[in-house]
């Protein structure tokens, strides 16, 4: 088994794939598209440009390849943490909001970070220490929008 690395691009959860494009194999701009992601890699990990570690059968057949890993830094200090994705679905105006709730209280009200998968103006409101509202507004209407979420206090 071989390892290359690159960078996911794009995660597709309707069949859980992922567009990630090579970095170091000596290949100019090499992007493979609909990679199976191993049952152990964090979904809420794979957003655009988060480092990948891809296993490969064969050097020669780097399109067979999967995500086997996708690092994520932990700090030293003891921390709680939380992420998870969720989805958007606008009305014919092209605005929605969704309530998300962590699954547990943090001590404090945690540092929050959002990323959607296509671009769209958002806001966060309602937030505590036990979940937040994410709001859309002119969007395409009548359409879903996938984002990704953490939250960590410590």
């Amino acid at each position: 088994m071989y390892t290359a690395q690159g960078f996911i691009r794009d995660y597709n959860p309707s069949n859980d794939t992922a567009t990630v494009e090579l970095a170091g194999l000596g290949i100019i701009d090499a992007w493979l598209d609909g990679l199976k992601v191993d049952i152990g890699v964090n979904r809420a990990a794979l957003v655009n440009g988060a480092v990948a570690i891809l296993s490969l059968p064969d050097p020669h057949r780097i399109c067979e390849a999967t995500v086997s890993a996708v690092p994520m830094s932990v700090g030293a200090i003891a921390q709680a943490y939380k992420a998870g994705r969720a989805y958007v679905s606008t009305n014919a105006s092209g605005a929605g909001s969704l309530a998300v709730t962590f699954g547990l209280t943090f001590p404090n009200v945690p540092i929050l970070w959002a990323q959607f998968d296509r671009p769209a103006a958002y806001s966060v409101t309602a937030f505590t220490a036990s979940g937040f509202t994410m709001n859309l507004s002119g969007a395409l209407p009548n359409s879903v929008y996938f984002f990704t979420w953490s939250a960590t206090t410590g």
